[in-house]
C-alpha cells in the first residue's frame, strides 16, 4: 500500500507539473537548407529509435523539382549534409512520409511527373543511417518504385505506417475516369504496400488493379487527401476536400476495405463514395482544402478504448466568412462491443452522430460542430498538425499574413490541449496557463514583412516532448527563391519526478527505447555508487504489473528489458506504462507506449 501510494503521489506531482508548467516558447530558427535556389512543401517525421527527424522538401538547385532530404537532431543541429534523394528526370512533388521503427527505415512518397507522362505515385525507402532500401521492383538507379502507374492526372499524396499490421497505406488524387471534366472530376485513390515494399493487393481477387478507390462521387472533385493511423482502432483514417465545398473523411482497415462510421466494414468499392462528411458548407476557392490529420490516441479511466482525430483545414465559411480561416473538426472513435464507433466530438466534450453522405441532402439534418482555430483578417495557407502523447495536444502550424496584408506571411500556431475530464479541449497559449480565443494564436516565426511559412511540416519528438515546425523562407534582400528553415516547440518541461535524475550522486533514468515498442523496450540506467533498487512496471490506474528487478546493483551502466507482459506471463493490452526506478525513498520514472 505504501508503494501504490508513493507511486501515485509521484504521478500526480508529474500531472500537476505538466499543468503548471510555464514559458514553453520555442528555439530560434535554424536553417535547414540555405542554399538560395528554391526549396518548398517541406515534411517531417521523428525517428525514436535514433531521436532524430527526417526532413524532405522539393529542391530546385538542379533547375527542376527534385526531391531532398536532412536529418536533423534533437538540438536542432544537422547530421551531415542535404541528402540527395531522388534526383531523376522530370520533376519531383509533394514528398510526404512515414516511419517504420521495425525496419528502422523511412517511406518517402512523392509525385513523379515526366515528359511523357500525366505523372504517378513513387516511393522509396531511406535507411536511418542515410542508404537506401530496396523494394522488389526498384529501379536500379535511383531505388525507387512504382505505387500508382495508371495513366492520367495525379495531385498530391500521402502516407500512413500501421506497425501492427507492417503495413503502409498511400493515398493521392486521381483523374483517371476524369474522361473530359479533367481537373474538375478528382477521385481518391489508395495503395497498400508491404512494409519491404511489395504492393498489396485489395481482397477482391476479380479485380487485376491494385490500387483501389477510396472516394468516387461522380458529382463533385475530391483531391488533396491525408491519411493517418490509430493503433487503437487498428484502422487508418483519410480525409480530402471536394469541389462543392465540404471535408470528408473515410475509415480504411489495413485489407484496403471501408469502414462505415458506425464500425460496420464494407467490401472493396468499384464506385461510389460511402464517407463521412467532416465539415460545414465552405467556399471551395483554390486550395481551401488541404486538410490534413492527425491522431489522438488515449484510454479512458474505464479502460474502454477510444482515440480521436483532431482534422484542420483552411476555408472561408459560407455564409458569414469574408476570408479564409483555419478551421478543424474532432471525430472520436469510441468502442462499443467489438466495433469503434465515430462520432462528432465539440470543445466541450459533447458527442453527436455522424452524417453518412446519402443523409446530407438536408443540412437542417447534419449535426456539425466545427471549431475556428484562426479568424483573423488576411490569407492564410493551408495547417499541418502533430500530436504530442505526453501534453495529450495537437500543434496546429499555418502560414499567416495577418501583420503585413496579402504580400508576405509569418508562422502562426495554436495549441489545443485535450483534457481528460470529459474529453474536453482547450486553446492554450504559448505559455500553456492561459486558455485563450480561437482569434488569438501564437507567433512562431514573426518578421518584418518577410515572405515565409507558405508551406509548413511538423513532427513530434515523443523522447524530448517537442514538435519540429519547418517552413519556407524567403528574404528578398537575398533572393527572390525560398529557403528552408526549422523552429523547435517545447511541450512541457521535464516533470518533477525527473528532476529527481539530476540529484547528485543519485541514480540516473535514460530514456527507454523503442518507444512506443511492440515486442520489447530497454531501460538505460546509471548507478553513481551500490544501490538496492527496485525497477517495476505501473498502469495508468497506479497498479503494478511486474518487478523486474529487486535488489542490490553495483556503481556503473545498467540495461533492463521488458517484453509487456506481466507477472503471470500474460500480454498487456495497448496502452501507456510507466517504468519505475525506486531507490531509498525516491521514485524515478519513465511513460512508454506499448503498442500491439
Amino acid at each position: 500500500m505504501k508503494t501504490r501510494l508513493l507511486f501515485c503521489m509521484v504521478l500526480f506531482l508529474s500531472v500537476f507539473w505538466g499543468m503548471q508548467a510555464n514559458a514553453q516558447g520555442h528555439s530560434e530558427s535554424f536553417v535547414i537548407a540555405g542554399l538560395l535556389s528554391g526549396e518548398g512543401w517541406p515534411q517531417a517525421a521523428y525517428n525514436p529509435i535514433s531521436d532524430e527527424y527526417l526532413v524532405v522538401w522539393e529542391d530546385y538547385r538542379n533547375g527542376r523539382s527534385d526531391i531532398y532530404g536532412q536529418f536533423v537532431n534533437a538540438d536542432g543541429t544537422l547530421r551531415g549534409e542535404n541528402i540527395p534523394i531522388v534526383t531523376a528526370k522530370g520533376n519531383q512533388y509533394w514528398p510526404h512520409l512515414d516511419f517504420d521503427p521495425i525496419l528502422h527505415q523511412f517511406l518517402i512518397v512523392y509525385e513523379n511527373w515526366t515528359e511523357d507522362k500525366h505523372g504517378d505515385i513513387r516511393g522509396i525507402f531511406l535507411k536511418a543511417d542515410g542508404s537506401f532500401g530496396e523494394a522488389p521492383t526498384s529501379d536500379e538507379e535511383d531505388h525507387t518504385f512504382g505505387i500508382c502507374t495508371h495513366p492520367g492526372d495525379i495531385y498530391t499524396c500521402s502516407v500512413a505506417f500501421n506497425f501492427r499490421e507492417h503495413v503502409y497505406l498511400v493515398v493521392w488524387g486521381d483523374g483517371r475516369y476524369a474522361g473530359e471534366q479533367g481537373f474538375s472530376k478528382f477521385d481518391v485513390f489508395g495503395q497498400l504496400v508491404a512494409a519491404d515494399g511489395t504492393l498489396l493487393p485489395p481482397p477482391d481477387p476479380a479485380d487485376p488493379e491494385k490500387n483501389f478507390i477510396i472516394a468516387g462521387n461522380p458529382d463533385y472533385a475530391e483531391n488533396v487527401a491525408d491519411v493517418t493511423y490509430s493503433h487503437i482502432t487498428n484502422e487508418f483514417f483519410v480525409v480530402w476536400g471536394t469541389s462543392v465545398g465540404y471535408v470528408h473523411g473515410q475509415r480504411i482497415n489495413h485489407l484496403g476495405q471501408h469502414v462505415l462510421a458506425d464500425g460496420t466494414i464494407l467490401g472493396l468499392l468499384k464506385t461510389g463514395d460511402p464517407s463521412m462528411r467532416i465539415s460545414d458548407e465552405f467556399d471551395n476557392s483554390p486550395d481551401s482544402f488541404q486538410a490534413r490529420v492527425q491522431a489522438n490516441v488515449k484510454y479512458s479511466q474505464s479502460q474502454e478504448g477510444w482515440c480521436e482525430c483532431e482534422v484542420v483545414w483552411k476555408g472561408r465559411h459560407i455564409p458569414d466568412g469574408k476570408d479564409n480561416d483555419i478551421w478543424g473538426q474532432r471525430i472520436g472513435f469510441f468502442k462499443e462491443g467489438e466495433k469503434f464507433v465515430a462520432k462528432y466530438v465539440d470543445l466541450d466534450g459533447n458527442t453527436t452522430s455522424v452524417a453518412k453522405y446519402a443523409e446530407q441532402n438536408s443540412l437542417m439534418n447534419f449535426a456539425r460542430s466545427n471549431h475556428a482555430i484562426s479568424l483573423q483578417t488576411g490569407s492564410v495557407n493551408a495547417p499541418e498538425i502533430a500530436y504530442g502523447a505526453q501534453d495529450n495536444e495537437f500543434l496546429v502550424a499555418w502560414g499567416d499574413a495577418r501583420d503585413h496584408g496579402y504580400g508576405s506571411q509569418d508562422v502562426y500556431c495554436q495549441r489545443l490541449a485535450v483534457q481528460d475530464d470529459h474529453h474536453k479541449m482547450l486553446f492554450l497559449a504559448d505559455d500553456r496557463v492561459n486558455t485563450v480565443t480561437n482569434k488569438e494564436n501564437i507567433p512562431l516565426a514573426a518578421t518584418e514583412g518577410l515572405y515565409q511559412g507558405s508551406l509548413i511540416g511538423i513532427a513530434h519528438n515523443s523522447a524530448h516532448n517537442q514538435f519540429l515546425v519547418v517552413y519556407t523562407f524567403n528574404d528578398p534582400k537575398q533572393s527572390n527563391e525560398p529557403d528552408l528553415k526549422g523552429i523547435t516547440v517545447y511541450g512541457s518541461p521535464p516533470t518533477a519526478v525527473e528532476e529527481d535524475k539530476s540529484i547528485p550522486g543519485g541514480p540516473y533514468l535514460g530514456a527507454n527505447y523503442p518507444n512506443p515498442f511492440n515486442q520489447e523496450t530497454q531501460l538505460d540506467f546509471l548507478l553513481q555508487q551500490p544501490e538496492h533498487i527496485v525497477i517495476s512496471v505501473y498502469d495508468l490506474l497506479g497498479r503494478e504489473i511486474i518487478t523486474l528487478f529487486n535488489g542490490i546493483k553495483p556503481a556503473g551502466q545498467h540495461r533492463m528489458s521488458w517484453n509487456g507482459k506481466d507477472t503471470q506471463g500474460n500480454d498487456m493490452a495497448t496502452g501507456i506504462y510507466f517504468l519505475t526506478l525506486r531507490y531509498q525513498s525516491n521514485v524515478l520514472m519513465q511513460k512508454v507506449a506499448l503498442v500491439r
